[in-house]
């Protein structure tokens, strides 16, 4: 599989072939979504129904720590639904946003009967389908990796104008200082990697500290787990966010 992908970005004619196809997040999100097994995988890394909604539920658990039962929260990147259905019951509102048509369309067959669950497409660079200071906590998990960093810039910056004062954001990242990531961006990025939206990106602690410095976020608390990293921020309360994150919203 390694020398077939290496092949194709390698290929002049492969890339001019499927440019229409892999250069938009929506698009490369709807092909993610025209299988269950393929949604499953892209979602989480799942292999069978058992995991992949096991896996929903861990991933609730851990954010219910950050919610009440009167919190709106927003899914950035909530794809079918994977941890939206067991998160909903621990909150008053949950938004779920995405790219792609075709996950939501799976999404509000998952969610037909969660009364609080609402779904919206976004571009993959904004989110300006969702109101100022409105939410009072924002996550995105196994999302950012597979966005311009341009755009992550841009989503942190949207985060901070559609949370309300002292709001916080969960996000996560792939960690480049994790040897194997490391030598895995290291080896495909000197194949000439066939441009697609979706391709993993890796960052650093200090690269993540400095988009959320940036976009004003403030009380910001890094770890690593494995090969990620997450973020835990704050929207300061009832200080303006700063113009720099104007300029990308």
């Amino acid at each position: 599989m390694r020398r077939i992908r290496t092949k194709l970005r390698q290929s002049s004619f492969a890339r001019a072939l499927l440019w229409p196809l892999t250069s938009s997040y929506g698009r490369m999100w709807d092909l993610a979504a025209m299988g269950k097994d393929n949604a499953r995988w892209w979602m989480a890394g799942t292999k069978s129904d058992e995991q992949f909604e096991e896996s929903g539920r861990h991933d609730a658990q851990q954010l219910g720590r950050f919610v009440a039962q009167d919190s709106r929260v927003l899914d950035l990147g909530c794809g079918i639904g994977r941890v939206m259905l067991y998160l909903a019951p621990r909150c008053a509102e949950l938004y779920g946003v995405d790219v792609s048509s075709r996950m939501l369309g799976r999404a509000r067959a998952r969610l037909r009967d969660v009364p609080n669950a609402q779904l919206s497409r976004v571009s993959g660079r904004d989110l300006r389908v969702l109101p100022d200071d409105y939410f009072d906590f924002a996550y995105s998990l196994q999302v950012l990796q597979h966005v311009e960093r341009e755009d992550v810039m841009r989503y942190f910056a949207e985060l901070m104008r559609v949370l309300r004062p002292g709001g916080r954001a969960y996000l996560q990242f792939l960690n480049l200082e994790v040897e194997a990531l490391g030598s895995e961006f290291y080896e495909y990025a000197l194949e000439s990697e066939l441009l697609q939206a979706a391709r993993r990106r890796y960052f650093t602690e200090a690269e993540v500290r400095a988009y959320a410095a940036l976009a004003g976020f403030d009380g910001t608390y890094l770890w690593t787990d494995r090969d990620w990293l997450f973020l835990l921020a704050a929207k300061p309360a009832g200080v303006p966010e700063p113009e720099r994150a104007g300029e990308y919203a």
